[in-house]
């Protein structure tokens, strides 16, 4: 099949009428078309030279029902302040006007904007001092996995000074980077060789004396929950570098049960994780959320792993902390839904390493809402952040030693009309090809012991440390002062 008959004879007599009207528009314009790929399976265009793009996104639910890969920015924005999410929405419905489609959006569920935003609206610093505090951008390219193959949604931008026929070469000329695409030289994996560049004893110090200092102020009284968090930085030797695709794939494999995500906006390092909460997710006026709060670590057998279940199900401790989230999710979701439905009791939900209290909601808004506006009501929750929100945010900025950036952020993806599906970005690892950077974090209530919680750390932490896979690279090993 040629590239022209992939795309369709009524997407090319559709595209010279739309083409008329948009370039008589003031702004500049773009035509979304639709195609089918000559490979199935978005991912494994992961490994063609299509994914070198600095733009690229890589998304996998859950529950399997969305796997995408966008690849190249069409049009892009970053946002920083207090107002980044009424600015993103901004942004979407401004750009959604300069957007034809050459079908239908009826029945679609696509991602027309992909992105997301750090923890904190300000511009973050350290190892993130190159990501913006928000981002979201059109893709030029996005791959979207169907039951009958794999999808292929591309956006080009209209040239008033070209023929329309000069203009719909241009479609054809993009969706051509997808059938002359080739496998990039994928080397195989070495043993994780890495070294761990912590200074384990100065950071333990810390994070006890910061969680001492937390706990005191929540039995005094003020607060009701603080989460804090701690960074393990991983860096490659002996001529070797961090394979982000492949320790993104590894996390697949290894956590089905949570989204899987890369982020790679624009600069050299890749931030990706796998995480089992959802912040929100919209279709229409149905909007689902989820409170995950309450850990345990996974059992080394059947037995053992039972009863760390059954200590969290009862632990009042867990089913307090767990409480605190459910109740906020609750009061910050009411004035956009009549009804907010749940179970009576949470559920627990195990993973490869840990097991969390869940609780999943869902609710009618009482009209369509842009998830940009859901984001902010929600954003952060007691889950990633603490109670009461407006004093423990300025606690934490001052007291965690790291810069958060993305990591308990959200990242995801939304359609034309405002709907879309966002995630909290924990279990999460910034990635460059030198030095990994991982985060995780412990929520502290009235009875924690610093002690256990850095427990708990160490065990969210092995979700990345496991999936790390490194390869061989061409440039000499840095040589550690």
């Amino acid at each position: 099949m040629s590239i022209e008959q992939s795309i369709g004879l009524p997407q090319r007599e559709a595209f010279f009428h739309l083409i008329q009207d948009r370039l008589e528009r003031p702004l500049p314009q773009f035509v979304r078309f639709q195609a089918w790929a000559p490979i199935s399976g978005a991912w494994s265009y992961l490994n063609t030279e299509l994914a070198n793009d600095p733009w690229t996104m890589a998304w996998s639910s859950a529950d399997e029902s969305q796997n995408f890969l966008a690849i190249g920015a069409q049009k892009a924005s970053n946002f920083v302040g207090p107002s980044r999410f009424s600015d993103a929405e901004a942004f979407c419905s401004q750009t959604r006007e300069q957007i034809g489609d050459l079908y239908g959006e009826e029945g679609h569920y696509n991602p027309m904007f992909v992105g997301g935003f750090a923890f904190s609206d300000a511009a973050p610093g350290g190892p993130w001092s190159s990501w913006p505090a928000g981002l979201l951008w059109v893709p030029r390219l996005l791959l979207v996995d169907r039951p009958q193959g794999t999808e292929v949604i591309g956006c080009v931008a209209i040239d008033p000074a070209l023929t329309p026929q000069k203009n719909w070469e241009r479609v054809l000329s993009a969706l051509g980077e997808i059938y002359q695409s080739q496998p990039c030289n994928v080397a195989r994996p070495l043993d994780p060789e890495r070294i761990d560049t912590n200074s384990p004893h100065e950071e333990k110090a810390h994070f006890l004396r910061t969680a001492n200092q937390a706990i005191t102020q929540i039995e005094d009284g003020p607060w009701d929950k603080v989460v804090l968090s701690r960074v393990h930085r991983f860096e490659a030797r002996n001529g070797t570098a961090f394979d982000a695709v492949a320790t993104l794939k590894k996390l697949r494999r290894d956590q089905p049960d949570c989204t899987t995500f890369l982020v790679r906006g624009s600069t050299e390092s890749a931030f990706l994780g796998a995480t089992p909460e959802p912040l929100i997710r919209t279709t229409g006026n149905l909007v689902r959320t989820c409170a995950l709060a309450g850990s345990q670590p996974r059992g080394t057998d059947t037995a053992r792993d039972t009863e760390f279940a059954r200590s969290l199900r009862e632990s009042v401790k867990e089913q307090h902390e767990h409480e605190l989230v459910l109740a906020t999710i609750k009061e910050n979701l009411a004035p956009f839904t009549a009804a907010i439905s749940h179970s009576e009791q949470p559920t627990v939900h195990q993973l490869r390493d840990v097991q969390h209290l869940q609780t999943v909601l869902s609710a009618q808004l009482h009209q369509p809402t842009h998830i940009c506006h859901l984001i902010d009501a929600l954003h952060p929750t007691p889950a990633i952040a603490g109670l009461p929100r407006d004093e423990v945010l300025p606690w934490l900025a001052e007291h965690e030693a790291n810069d958060r950036g993305w990591y308990a952020g959200t990242v995801g993806w939304l359609d034309g009309s405002g709907n879309g599906h966002f995630v909290v970005s924990i279990r999460s690892a910034l990635v460059g090809e030198e030095q990994v950077t991982a985060y995780a974090g412990s929520g502290l209530v009235s009875g924690s012991q610093a002690e256990s919680e850095w427990q708990e750390t160490t065990t969210k932490l092995q979700s990345i440390a496991t999936a790390l896979v490194i390869g061989p690279t061409t440039q000499p090993p840095q040589v550690q002062p």
